[in-house]
């Protein structure tokens, strides 16, 4: 359980600098009300999302903290030392011995000596909160991204080798309702994450649920993830990422009468590829989804930037709204006028906020004609014996990494199946990975790869393979190709279902 003496920001073991960029936080709230412990009602944030402190029901923590979860909420005879207005978390290997957590939240607790439910003592603050327990090399530097921005720390030895905490909002008891607007000095916000409703949605009256890992949108920057990479020094170039996942558990309940929002997902960017000048190329897509709860509206889609008269713009397939997890097609073609990059952009205006999608091409001048050929005696000179052909033997890739959770109840393990993070090195084209147990391999699969190298992959792959899953020792097996028929250096990890 979080304690208010740990509401300081801390910096154990590990120096750090500041990210490129930070979030701002949530401050807008509703009246204090004595049913919530005399909190404010709710925090709305910047697209509309209204939440109340989340006491009750299986996707609440604080339900299991009050001292009878099966009674009613009661301020203060049945109340938690703490609740979350909204919180996001993510572990990074065995959830009973982690490498790495990252704690996102927004919540009240309370500050007394006690740290016990004492009416007048509550506090209210926005965290963010990073650890890492092992798995990264002491003196190196790493930069972390995470949904609300970037941070960078070297690391120290295990086993905190970066410890970092950030709570901001009101630590000074009583609390008055103009200080709980303090929490918009924190790095949660401007909106708080939800659910990805591309893979599913959330239960009835919760933008998530604090008991299932899964994908998110929401983040200011688009970086729905947890990226850990070593890098050449502060502010420098990354050299490997040392983990990543991007799943999360979420907690947050609609106020009532809140209703769920949408949220707009484009690409960041598009490439039309090279095309002669002159010539124009084959018609390409993006696309446009509504990856949150509630109804997207769209309000315009303009075409803009330094070479706009380069692109063709078809907005037709996009209509005026779009549903939870529904999507459309935006088509364009690149007309390059000139050699060289060009560039555009696309803004896609809507009822949550615009996004902008960055395109660009190649223009290539036509190559000069060759010259005329000159006729020039052949000297007659002793042909060369011809070399003998050595062999060669292409390099044997070796993954860099693979994150998998080492154990997992049959359960979730069935219902879910094994999620394998796979690190490729440069060079791969494929991963193959086999999951056995005791020496037979009952689940497999091949995977392009492209990108960053960085993939994800499900074990077994089908909801009939999961379920003859049984409890006992697997084997997992991952090796980088440059093709299907020349593999490298096979990486294995083990897997415990109990």
């Amino acid at each position: 359980m979080r304690r208010c003496a740990a509401m300081a920001a801390a910096l154990v073991g590990a120096a750090v600098v500041a990210g490129p960029a930070y979030a701002v936080g949530v401050g807008v709230n509703g009246p204090l009300d004595p049913a919530f412990g005399n909190w404010p009602a709710w925090y709305e944030d910047a697209v509309g999302q209204r939440l109340e402190p989340c006491l009750d029901g299986p996707q609440c923590l604080a339900t299991i903290e009050r001292p009878n979860p099966a009674a009613p909420v009661s301020f203060p005879d049945n109340f938690p030392v703490e609740q979350f207005y909204f919180e996001a978390d993510t572990v990074i290997g065995d959830a009973l011995a982690p490498q790495a957590i990252l704690v996102m939240g927004q919540e009240g607790a309370f500050g007394g000596a006690t740290g016990g439910v004492v009416d007048g003592e509550q506090v209210a603050f926005g965290r963010l909160r990073i650890r890492v327990f092992s798995g990264l090399q002491t003196g190196k530097i790493y930069r972390v991204t995470h949904p609300y921005g970037v941070d960078e720390f070297v690391a120290a030895a295990p086993p905190r080798q970066i410890n970092f905490t950030d709570d901001v909002g009101c630590f000074a008891m009583p609390c008055s309702l103009a200080a709980y607007a303090s929490l918009a000095g924190s790095r949660i916000g401007p909106n708080f994450l939800q659910w990805d409703t591309r893979v599913s949605m959330p239960p009835a009256g919760f933008i998530g649920d604090s008991t299932v890992m899964h994908e998110v949108v929401g983040s200011p920057f688009n970086t729905n993830f947890l990226k850990i990479e070593e890098i050449t020094g502060f502010k420098g170039t990354p050299v490997r990422t040392a983990m990543f996942t991007d799943k999360f558990t979420v907690q947050g309940k609609l106020a009532p009468g809140a209703a769920p929002v949408a949220w707009l997902s484009v690409p960041s960017t598009a490439d039309a590829g090279s095309r002669l000048l002159g010539g124009t190329t084959t018609t390409k897509t993006v696309t446009v989804a509504n990856s949150g709860a509630g109804t997207l509206t769209l309000q315009g889609i303009t075409l803009g930037g330094d070479n706009a008269g380069d692109f063709a713009l078809d907005t037709s397939a996009c209509g005026a709204t779009l549903a939870p997890a529904q999507a459309c097609n935006l088509s364009y073609t690149f007309t390059p006028s000139a050699a060289g990059t060009r560039s555009a952009t696309v803004t896609v205006a809507s009822n949550v906020g615009s996004q902008t999608i960055a395109l660009t091409g190649t223009g290539a001048a036509p190559p000069a004609p060759a010259p005329e050929p000159v006729s020039v005696p052949a000297p007659v000179v002793d042909q060369p014996r011809p070399p003998v052909a050595q062999p060669t033997r292409a390099p044997q890739l070796e993954i860099d990494a693979v994150t998998v959770t080492r154990r997992m109840s049959l359960r979730t393990a069935r219902r879910r199946g094994l999620s394998i993070v796979v690190f490729a090195p440069e060079g791969t084209k494929v991963v193959k990975a086999r999951l056995l147990r005791n020496g037979h391999v009952i689940a497999r699969t091949v995977r392009k790869v492209s990108g960053d190298g960085v993939i994800t992959v499900i074990l077994p792959s089908t909801k009939k393979a999961r379920g003859k899953l049984r409890r006992g020792t697997y084997t997992l097996q991952v090796t980088a190709g440059q093709s299907t028929k020349q593999y490298g250096v096979t990486t294995t990890r083990t897997v415990r279902i109990r």
